[in-house]
């Protein structure tokens, strides 16, 4: 990969694996058509790096708030097949094989939350259920009403794969954004359907999942990880 800084920053700190980032793009293929672009040069767009092109990713964890480049990225760096970090795209179109030039320009970051000390072994004092969960409450709330399965949870939540080479990965995030998220209990994961009853408003807890009250080890869903995995869930309100 080769590239170029064309405006520097003013930042000092560097995006990290975890992290996402505002960014304003576009790219080209090598004979000068568009291949895609942000909305607009204006309006940033937000881009987790643990989804990026392997160049941008490899980029933006040297670059700073308000720096602009250029990237010339080789087709091995672009969306070859078999990279960890494929960008996700809007269809499921076959991902092309292409050298790219990108102009990429880092807005902001915005920095995730940190990845848990105790990801491949809850401690001693977490509870473990018959089904395989574990769990541990870190910050007791204030209520006394638990969410049954029938409710409406409003909850701020951050997920890592906990086993195998993408372990520590951060995959989704409320945290980031700063926007907790409603969920219907009855639609979400097994262990968040067995787990979050144990809660009451205010409660901050961790999740150990076997990847079987999960979404498995081959998810039907391309967007869903496998395997076992970690959460960090708040439960703001019941709704």
């Amino acid at each position: 990969m080769a590239q170029k800084v064309l405006k520097p920053g003013t930042g000092t700190d560097h995006p990290t694996a975890n992290d996402c980032v505002r960014v304003t793009f576009t790219s080209w293929t090598r004979d000068g058509k568009l291949f895609a672009t942000s909305t607009s040069m204006d309006s940033s767009e937000v881009l987790c790096l643990s989804v990026a092109l392997q160049g941008v990713y490899e980029a933006l964890q040297t670059m700073v708030e308000g720096e602009r480049r250029r990237l010339w990225l080789p087709s091995e760096l672009t969306y070859k097949v078999g990279h960890h970090h494929v960008q996700k795209r809007p269809d499921d179109e076959d991902p092309p094989n292409a050298d790219l030039t990108f102009d990429l320009e880092l807005r902001a970051i915005l920095k995730a939350p940190p990845t848990p000390d105790d990801l491949t072994a809850p401690p001693a004092d977490a509870v473990k259920t018959p089904s395989g969960l574990v769990y541990k409450i870190l910050k007791n709330g204030t209520g006394n009403v638990h969410p049954t399965v029938n409710d409406r949870v409003l909850l701020h939540f951050s997920g890592w794969m906990s086993k195998g080479p993408l372990k520590g990965r951060l995959f989704e995030s409320t945290v980031i954004a700063g926007h907790p998220a409603l969920i219907r209990l009855a639609t979400a994961m097994q262990a968040w359907r067995e787990g979050l009853p144990h809660m009451v408003v205010g409660d901050k807890a961790r999740f150990w999942i076997p990847s079987a009250l999960a979404y498995g080890d081959t998810p039907a869903n391309r967007f869903h990880p496998p395997g076992d995995l970690v959460y960090d869930i708040e439960l703001l309100a019941l709704k």
